[in-house]
């Protein structure tokens, strides 16, 4: 939705937009998360960022896996080993089969074989630096239902 966000701002400039995400949380229940820009004047160069990082993906895999990479930006690696491997009730990023096409390994396998860190400061922290998110952020999966509205 951060597209979405991006596009909206850029199309009508004098409108304060905010996108809403709902998500399982850990504990099984949803979430809310309101996502805005911090400063609407970054909406090109944040359009410019997503449509690179859309290309890089079209021709090679990415090793960027945004609850993992939640986890290790705020230097939590046991609760990243924890996101990536997942629970039988609740599976982690490893078992989604896009994620086990490119990257089947053990978290440990993972951080030894690939470059975790660099997604993170080329896509993360560019994005999180110009986005404001409020509401529950418990890590979940953010497939559940999304809303993008504006006020003039």
């Amino acid at each position: 939705r951060i597209v979405d966000l991006t596009l909206a701002h850029i199309a009508h400039p004098d409108t304060a937009w905010s996108a809403m995400l709902y998500r399982r949380a850990k504990n099984s229940k949803r979430a809310r998360i309101t996502v805005a820009l911090r400063d609407p004047a970054d909406a090109l160069v944040l359009l410019d960022l997503l449509i690179e990082q859309r290309r890089r993906a079209l021709t090679t895999p990415m090793p960027f896996f945004a609850e993992l990479a939640e986890d290790l930006a705020a230097g939590r690696t046991g609760a990243a080993s924890s996101t990536w491997t997942g629970r039988p009730e609740a599976p982690g990023e490893r078992s989604r089969p896009w994620n086990r096409l490119f990257y089947d390994a053990t978290f440990d396998e993972l951080a030894r074989s690939t470059d975790l860190r660099s997604p993170i400061d080329e896509v993360w922290t560019p994005i999180m630096s110009r986005v404001v998110l409020g509401g529950d952020m418990a890590s979940g999966d953010a497939d559940d239902t999304d809303d993008i509205g504006g006020e003039a």
